[in-house]
């Protein structure tokens, strides 16, 4: 039996956070209440036979607010935000969102082992998993209309979306293990089903026809998300080529539920025909409808033993993926263009890769993995047909129909380790990454000037270095240095230049921002590098 319990208190920075550099009072404070309760049970049958079973629980409650109090007197106009001109940092104003969010997931899973001969080792199980989704999403309003004073708009309007739902999902699978003289086979097969809990609507271009109607609507504009399953085989050889050497190969289909998020966004359906909304919930609707995302994948690979504390793998492998997340453009009243996501991209990834693996011996271990591979898709972002929309002054515009790199296509990634130490008295490792830098889209005053995700960001390096001294067999003390040499990765870059450190912004004849900032200052941007130096110390005892 486990539990563990987390509470988090933190700030976050990115483009919005940006804007209020010089006003942090003004910003989003978030908490983040975890609790994980879990109790295991091991049943043995025979010598060859167990029964393993599992139950758990996990709760998240999350919140984001300004202040807790949705009538807090502190919370402002938004026209504050209009003190200072573009470019600027934001010098009074408040955040007058607030997301009050509880999930809460419970799961059942069982699994029966049994060595039912010498030669073949079946494994069985099932597993279901229960969420229950409660969210609060809100904005508190601060204009002539509440008297300058916070007030909350009505339940199921555009700016106060609730709801609640119960998805749930099963799986069972059965597996056997062969094991032969000369090769050993691995068969399977696995069904997944998933029930969304959730409505759709019949005729999104009708969605206006609901800006009098309160939830739940009549079935003459929505109906109930359909449920959805897979059958999926799963298939593997390895094969010894040397009493040192084998070469296996799999096949397998994968099912993957979307993120909830796209699922139940904006469930209300609520679009407005002024202001614009994109971050939360005013211009896309979710699609409780969405498809599993699909994926088949085929692998190849040889392992060798060199020597005895020494091995080399090297592996080939493709992945074809099917109903990719994207959207649609709509229209209401005939004027106001709003997205509703749908299955809609594809993509595809291959690569070779190859390690070398030393055992911890004599004081010394380690290992080296390099990657070559390509991910491609007719898209990364599931915003991106919205995204092109709003960029093109709501006209619908043509989607790609080649393939382009994907957001995480990082062509060459070179891991490694190195351990040195004794086991029981004290072990320290060096945990490095090398990549090529991230694809990103080149433009120039919002303006494409490239195919998307046509260029790369800088290279990508870090080191970790973990501690550990031992003094007893259940008490330790160690120490963890995350980026250990501070070096400042691009992780994010102006799309004029492909640098995080300036842009062409900075050199464009333009009158200085109207506020407390100099240009230079507001487009130099922390968040858009990795997170420097940081060390942990801590202790261990095992009761």
């Amino acid at each position: 039996m486990n539990a563990l319990y987390q509470n988090k208190k933190f700030r976050t920075y990115n483009g919005e956070d940006h804007l209020f550099k010089l006003n942090p009072d003004g910003d989003y404070k978030h908490f983040q209440d975890s609790f994980l309760g879990s109790a295991s049970y091991t049943h043995i049958f025979s010598a060859s036979t167990f029964l393993d079973l599992l139950g758990s629980v996990f709760t998240t409650k999350t919140q984001q607010y300004v202040f807790k109090n949705p009538l807090d007197p502190r919370y402002v106009n938004p026209d504050r935000k209009k003190d200072v001109s573009g470019n600027a940092f934001l010098t009074g104003g408040t955040q007058n969102w607030q997301f009050r969010h509880t999930t809460t997931t419970t799961t059942g899973k069982i699994d029966l082992t049994s060595q039912v001969t010498p030669i073949h080792l079946l494994k069985g199980g099932l597993e279901f998993d229960y969420h229950t989704l409660n969210y609060r999403d809100f904005q508190i309003h601060v204009d002539a209309t509440s008297g300058f004073k916070p007030a909350l708009p009505k339940p199921g309007s555009f700016d106060f979306n609730t709801y609640k739902n119960h998805p749930y999902q099963f799986a069972a699978y059965l597996q056997d293990k062969i094991e032969l003289e000369y090769l050993i086979v691995n068969l399977g097969i696995r069904f997944d089903y998933f029930e969304p809990d959730g409505q759709v609507l019949k005729d999104p271009n009708k969605i206006a026809e609901l800006d009098t109607l309160q939830p739940p609507f009549p079935g003459a504009f929505v109906r109930k998300a359909s449920s959805k399953s897979q059958v999926s085989p799963r298939f593997g050889i390895s094969y010894p080529i040397s009493s040192r050497g084998a070469i296996h190969i799999s096949y397998g289909h994968f099912f993957q539920v979307p993120p909830f998020e796209f699922l139940y966004k904006n469930p209300n359906f609520r679009v407005p025909l002024t202001g614009n909304f994109p971050e939360f919930i005013g211009d896309i609707i979710g699609n409780a409808d969405l498809k599993p995302q699909r994926t088949v994948m085929y692998e190849i690979g040889l392992q060798q033993q060199l020597s005895s504390d020494l091995g080399v793998t090297l592996t080939g492998y493709y992945k074809d993926i099917r109903n990719l997340l994207g959207t649609e453009i709509h229209t209401k009243n005939e004027f106001r263009k709003f997205a509703k996501y749908i299955n809609r991209d594809y993509g595809t990834v291959q690569g070779i890769s190859v390690s070398f693996e030393k055992r911890l011996r004599n004081g010394f271990g380690g290992s080296i993995n390099y990657t070559y591979q390509v991910a491609k898709g007719n898209a990364s972002d599931p915003n991106d047909a919205f995204n092109k929309t709003q960029g093109q002054g709501g006209k619908v515009v043509e989607l790609n129909k080649q393939l382009v790199p994907l957001d995480w296509d990082r062509r060459h990634a070179l891991n490694f380790t190195l351990t040195i130490g004794k086991p029981g008295d004290f072990v320290g490792s060096f945990i490095g990454q090398l990549g090529s830098g991230l694809p990103y889209t080149p433009s120039f005053f919002n303006q494409r000037t490239g195919l998307e995700n046509s260029d790369n960001r800088p290279m990508f390096f870090n080191v970790d270095f973990f501690l550990t001294k031992q003094f007893r067999k259940n008490f330790s003390i160690f120490a963890k240095v995350f980026n250990l040499f501070d070096r400042a990765n691009e992780k994010q870059v102006f799309t004029d230049t492909g640098r995080a450190t300036t842009t062409l912004e900075l050199t464009r004849a333009q009158q200085q921002p109207r506020g407390v900032n100099t240009l230079k200052e507001f487009f130099t941007r922390p968040d858009f590098f990795s997170a420097p130096r940081q060390i942990v110390f801590g202790l261990t005892y095992g009761f």
